[in-house]
């Protein structure tokens, strides 16, 4: 809202834009901490099924290329479904293996596999070839995220004491 002076008249005026700019700007201001805590779990998960996770033998079931909007056929990205078993109920999973040059080195459809799974939960598996370094960055990554989401929401509010 604001005035202005027009004709000797004072005119109040209000800036839709205004209004909805900040309504988009707090709705944005969690996209970052959100963003964050997501890729911590991701983190955690894979650190859980290194750590404690127990290793069980799957059937491929599916091995197809992926070519989505963020890749290129050039790429060579496949994404890899598996099936296995724990106490006689069956579970199925997915893995990504990115810019594989050599197809010959993916598993074959029909062949088995190595995979790790929580033992209370056996839905939550992975593929027991995930790379340690990659986990790391993913959870780094994670981290810098959530701070710097909490820290710009504080900038934001300078006006905000903490008493």
């Amino acid at each position: 809202m604001y005035f202005q002076y027009k004709n000797g008249q004072v005119v109040c005026r209000f800036n839709v834009i205004g209004v909805v700019s900040m309504k988009k700007r707090s709705n944005m201001r969690w996209v970052l901490p959100i963003a964050g805590v997501l890729l911590i779990l991701l983190a955690t998960r894979s650190v859980a099924l290194m750590a404690v996770g127990q290793k069980a033998r799957a059937k491929v079931i599916e091995v197809k290329q992926v070519i989505d909007n963020s890749s290129e056929p050039m790429d060579h990205n496949y994404s890899i479904g598996y099936r296995f078993s724990v106490d006689g109920k069956t579970y199925t999973g997915h893995t990504r293996r990115n810019k594989v040059y050599n197809a010959s080195r993916l598993p074959k459809t029909g062949s088995y596999m190595s995979v790790r799974y929580l033992a209370p939960f056996p839905q939550i598996n992975g593929d027991s070839r995930e790379n340690p370094l990659q986990v790391v960055l993913l959870g780094g990554l994670g981290v810098i995220l959530l701070f710097f989401g909490i820290n710009r929401q504080r900038s934001s509010n300078p006006g905000r004491t903490n008493e």
